[in-house]
């Protein structure tokens, strides 16, 4: 048995690197080296060193093909079904988009405006630089000539007052927009 695992030893290093480089011409470099350890384990599993007209070399490299090709068909279906995967999600997106939905969300929008422009100047002003522009309190206070206390209690007002006019959750959408744009 020592004597078989030397064969197999001296057969793996003489030929794996350029097993590898065979199969690199087909499969990506990891693939490459999963494939030629699979290979060497199938030879020494099926015992093929035991027959004596066998040529290992041959077998190792016919083992090799066999499992590039194996591995490349296994990525051909796994892209067609990603492919198809997608193309069923944006069928099923299409197919639930509706125009009308579209034009309520840009009137929903629309009517989100029009409730805060109806804020009293200064705290839409106050407003606008807090939730649109995103600067503090603080930078607000001195851009406007303001008390800090001032510009937060035009804000806490702001707020009373959209919530009241505005749901919670909506006002906060509007907000997340406009920052993005």
């Amino acid at each position: 048995m020592p004597d078989i695992i030397e064969k197999y030893k001296k057969l793996y290093l003489e030929n794996a690197k350029s097993l590898i480089r065979f199969a690199c011409r087909f499969v990506d470099r990891y693939s490459a080296e999963d494939i030629v350890q699979d290979a060497f384990i199938k030879l020494y599993e099926k015992k093929f060193w035991d027959f004596p007209d066998v040529d290992l070399l041959k077998l190792l490299y016919t083992t090799v093909r066999n499992l590039c090709i194996n591995q490349l068909q296994h990525q051909s279906f796994v892209s067609d079904y990603k492919a198809r995967k997608t193309a069923e999600l944006l069928l099923k997106e299409i197919d639930g988009y509706c125009i009308e939905k579209e034009i309520v969300d840009r009137d929903l929008f629309q009517n989100v405006q029009k409730i805060i422009n109806l804020l009293p100047s200064k705290r839409l002003e106050i407003f606008k630089l807090y939730y649109i522009k995103g600067l503090d309190s603080k930078t607000i206070a001195e851009q406007l000539g303001l008390s800090q206390r001032t510009v937060e209690n035009n804000l806490y007002r702001a707020l009373v007052f959209l919530r009241q006019h505005i749901p919670a959750e909506l006002l906060f959408c509007f907000i997340l927009i406009f920052r993005m744009q």
